[in-house]
């Protein structure tokens, strides 16, 4: 990372671009645009999950949304997931890719699901790109990460003493817990 210590402390276009690129990009450095914006980059929930299937024995460190707290989010070795109140796989950002179902967008929990893949790698997967791409939504999502990671009650909250569901009126259950046997299945082919 930069001479920075921490994710939070990064500018904006610093924290889309990664440190290295950025720094090229202000020394003049780079000779193409700092991003790559196109929506040809989109992909469903359902199509991220095909490249990157979880299963409930993949989930681990589950942790409550602070915006939305009947929501969740989990961890898996290739990145994290939000899980809907009913448990069910509502949105990822599993490798480079990040996407929420239509029916969990517009409270903030695509932000807050990069917060958290950011937080918890202290980078982001698309720094590791030849040229971070993004769709216009992501950019925009990344963004507002961006601008809620600038919060110190929320990082403070995000990355002090862990939460539990009880602890904010959510189930309280274990992640293998969270899913019904049509939830497993569907989780392994890739539908949400």
């Amino acid at each position: 990372m930069s001479q920075r210590d921490h994710i939070t402390e990064l500018e904006e276009d610093e924290f889309l671009a990664g440190p290295e690129r950025y720094a090229r990009y202000l020394e003049g450095n780079l000779d193409e645009d700092l991003l790559d914006l196109d929506d040809v980059f989109a992909k469903t929930p359902s199509e991220i999950l095909r490249d990157y299937p979880v299963t409930q024995r993949d989930l681990f460190l589950e942790r409550p949304s602070l915006l939305v707290p009947s929501y969740s989010f989990a961890e898996t070795h290739s990145g994290t997931v939000l899980l809907n109140p009913r448990g069910k796989i509502a949105g990822v950002y599993l490798g480079c890719d990040v996407s929420l179902c239509l029916t969990s967008q517009g409270y903030g929990l695509g932000a807050e699901l990069i917060a958290e893949r950011a937080l918890r790698d202290d980078s982001l997967p698309t720094w590791d790109l030849d040229r971070p791409a993004y769709t216009f939504a992501g950019a925009a999502a990344h963004r507002a990460a961006w601008r809620l990671l600038q919060d110190q009650v929320f990082v403070a909250r995000k990355t002090g003493p862990a939460t539990t569901m009880a602890d904010v009126g959510g189930i309280g259950m274990p992640c293998r817990q969270l899913f019904t046997s049509a939830d497993r299945s569907n989780s392994r082919q890739g539908s949400n």
